[in-house]
């Protein structure tokens, strides 16, 4: 089974075990991790910084919402409160007009230690609006072994940092035993996916990119086409 886009977040579905462990960092509304609970049959942490939005994410069972913001380090944070909730980020600029409300704070290795997470993860998804780098950088190298698939938004796209600086965290992970996945000709470093050496093989790496990715590139062609041949308006 090929790469699936599940809420805006590429996964390769087949190799998420049943019953497994999710982290969802940046669960916004709780989408992703409903499909995890409800699809996949997974044991979901649903981390979200805005306390009016965890609030509205759906009870499920299965699924354990816990109302912080993920960062490097644990204490307070200031919350940058958006009109747009999937714009809600840690305050990085000061006098940008949003209101500001301070959260707790908690990195994602004291998260999964008060959670009871010491196995392995079936998914790790980080779309913390900037804060990922920080996150990343305060993993000690043995966690990533625990990691089966690795699927982040980074946003460099929005300036909180640079696409250098992602290029370098994901050459480290990839040294930590991790293929990349892509579905076009270049990274969209708004959607990473990182899959552990030991779910997926080099064979099997080889077809998703060789086989799988030039026939979603030759599916896209008609719609393509079709929009070079409309005349503009």
């Amino acid at each position: 089974m090929p790469i699936e886009t599940i809420e805006s977040h590429s996964l390769l579905p087949d190799l998420i075990r049943r019953g497994g462990v999710v982290i969802d960092c940046g669960a916004n509304l709780g989408a992703f991790s409903r499909v995890m609970v409800e699809r996949f049959g997974c044991r979901v942490l649903a981390v979200e910084a805005s306390p009016d939005v965890c609030a509205r994410i759906p009870r499920l069972p299965g699924l354990t919402t816990v109302n912080v913001a993920v960062c490097g380090v644990d204490g307070p944070v200031k919350l940058a409160v958006d009109e747009d909730i999937t714009r809600t980020t840690i305050a990085q600029r000061a006098g940008d007009g949003r209101p500001v409300i301070e959260v707790p704070g908690r990195s994602l290795l004291a998260l999964l230690e008060e959670a009871g997470v010491s196995g392995d993860m079936e998914v790790l998804k980080l779309d913390i609006e900037g804060a990922e780098l920080g996150v990343l950088d305060s993993l000690p190298d043995e966690l990533f072994g625990r990691i089966g698939q690795l699927t982040i938004e980074f946003h460099d796209f929005l300036g909180y940092h640079t696409t250098a600086e992602v290029e370098q965290r994901v050459a480290r992970i990839l040294r930590l035993g991790f293929r990349e996945l892509f579905w076009s000709r270049r990274r969209n470093t708004a959607d990473v996916l990182l899959v552990n050496n030991c779910r997926l093989g080099a064979l099997r790496h080889a077809i998703e990119q060789r086989v799988f990715r030039l026939a979603r590139a030759l599916g896209r062609l008609p719609r393509r086409i079709g929009a070079w041949s409309r005349p503009n308006a």
